[in-house]
């Protein structure tokens, strides 16, 4: 990789998926990994195989590991970084060659004073990391450092295209002409937004069903790397026994993102908190800053604000930034699909602010992230239940209710293997652990979640009911015939005497 110059910041992109396939096990998708030998397995059980395993054997990961397992509490070390339990499964991408070379590369075509100009981005690849979680969610993310592109615009436009996998609309410029993975000894992953998106519409096209699932090639070329058999497909309709993949939020990928700037460390630094309310001091320019940090925290595009109104943005930002530090030059701000960090060059602040950033907050994100995909996953499949039972006029026979009981296990399972209260003894830490997940909207969609479960197991319960007391009915009324039998010939008697 280039060392000439510094990492102006550091960019993670994280892409969270689901699949789907005819009786698709997780054990399956689990040994395609472990069969793959392009995919090195990186659990580590209790620590003591930190040594052993080949993906760890550089001094930065060992000493980032070191760090994590001091920050976090037991269970969650286990969620994390996998190990007996089975919550997790860790692997990453030709680990070696990725940190020998490689490269996230963005090409965009933007018009500026009515020209056409084409601008790439070419970011370091640090790592490819995939999280197959036991709730049915898997994880891929890139991590990225930005040492060639040092503007605060730049980084915007960094962070706005390189997270895109699909085009939310068709012939729009929200998302790159093209994304590119390149790995020295590997080889090419890219994808053609334009070609795709454009105005041939190809997307609408292409196969004979209607395929809008599209995901970003880059990224199923990646998981289906050097298979004979490429299970992973977007196309739902695909031939074989192909394992449907599907995003399991949108069409973005979320985004961390730290960076080193003094000049936006100082702005930070003189629009200063103050009052109960936390509003930002007046100042001059302090409009056309906040705007500045909207744009950037939020994803947004320079000069392209997803939120014009002054007075909203202003509450809005009160709201998502974390100033514990901001004296210092140094920020965080958390929204649901980003967080930020931003501070100073200053070296002595490797230690406390950027090293955990990329090694705890960013392992926070990922477990949130699962959080809420887990949760949403869930939802799928007890509304799939719901219309099921409805199709058949609620019946509930013995294979309906099994699967509402295996519903119901696994949901316990998860909150007792990825549902964490808390995750840290660090006050920080609770403190940005709780923004994160009340930016995911984890409790929210956590609650409703819990009224759909059980309003499918009461539904299930009355049903199951209503049936029984048919056969309770009907059992009685066989022993109501065994009691009178004895007594049928004298009854018979009495029946003839009555009609003479």
């Amino acid at each position: 990789m280039n060392e000439e110059k510094e990492v102006y910041s550091y960019h993670t992109f994280y892409f969270p998926f689901i699949w789907e396939g005819i009786k698709v096990k997780q054990e399956e998708i689990i040994s395609y990994f472990d069969s793959n030998h392009y995919w090195d397995k990186t659990d580590i059980k209790d620590f003591s195989n930190v040594n052993t395993t080949p993906a760890l054997q550089d001094e930065k990961s060992r000493i980032w590991l070191y760090q994590a397992y001091q920050y976090f509490h037991t269970p969650v070390c286990q969620a994390i970084f996998g190990g007996d339990s089975e919550v997790v499964h860790n692997y990453q991408f030709c680990t070696k060659e990725v940190r020998q070379q490689a490269c996230y590369t963005i090409k965009k075509t933007e018009k500026f004073n009515n020209e056409m100009i084409k601008k790439v981005y070419e970011l370091d690849l640090y790592s490819i990391k995939l999280k197959i979680f036991n709730s049915g969610i898997g994880i891929l993310i890139f991590e990225c450092e930005n040492r060639k592109h040092g503007s605060i615009k730049e980084v915007k436009d960094i962070n706005e295209y390189g997270r895109r996998i699909t085009a939310p609309f068709l012939d729009s410029d929200i998302c790159a002409d093209l994304l590119s993975v390149s790995i020295e000894n590997i080889g090419t992953f890219s994808f053609d937004f334009r070609k795709k998106f454009g105005s041939s519409h190809e997307i609408l096209h292409e196969h004979k069903y209607a395929n809008y699932n599209c995901i970003a090639s880059f990224i199923i070329d990646i998981l289906n790397y050097k298979k004979a058999e490429k299970k992973f497909t977007d196309q739902k309709y695909s031939s074989g026994e192909k394992w449907y993949l599907a995003t399991a939020l949108d069409d973005r990928m979320y985004v961390t993102c730290l960076v080193r700037d003094d000049y936006f460390a100082k702005c930070l630094q003189k629009e200063k908190f103050c009052g109960s309310g936390n509003q930002l001091i007046k100042t001059a320019g302090c409009n056309q800053f906040k705007q500045e940090l909207y744009e950037l925290i939020f994803v947004d595009r320079q000069d392209k604000t997803s939120c014009p109104t002054e007075r909203m943005r202003e509450e809005i930002l009160n709201k998502q930034l974390y100033d514990r530090w901001i004296e210092y030059g140094t920020a965080y701000a958390i929204t649901h699909h980003s967080f930020f960090c931003m501070t100073t060059t200053d070296k002595d602040i490797d230690a406390p602010v950027v090293n955990p950033f990329l090694v705890i907050y960013t392992e926070m994100v990922t477990l949130c992230l699962a959080q809420r995909c887990s949760i949403i996953s869930f939802q799928r499949k007890i509304a799939a239940f719901s219309n099921a039972l409805k199709k058949h006029k609620f019946i509930l026979n013995c294979r309906a209710a099994k699967k509402l009981t295996d519903l119901q296990e696994d949901y316990i399972a998860f909150q007792n293997q990825l549902q964490f209260f808390e995750v840290t003894c660090q006050e920080q830490g609770i403190e940005l652990y709780d923004m994160i997940a009340e930016a995911l909207y984890i409790e929210k969609e956590k609650q409703m979640l819990m009224d759909q479960m059980n309003i499918a197991y009461e539904a299930a319960s009355i049903n199951q009911g209503f049936r029984w007391n048919k056969w309770a009915l009907f059992v009685s009324f066989l022993a109501l015939l065994v009691t009178l039998m004895p007594h049928m010939p004298d009854l018979c008697k009495v029946i003839a005497k009555c009609m003479k």
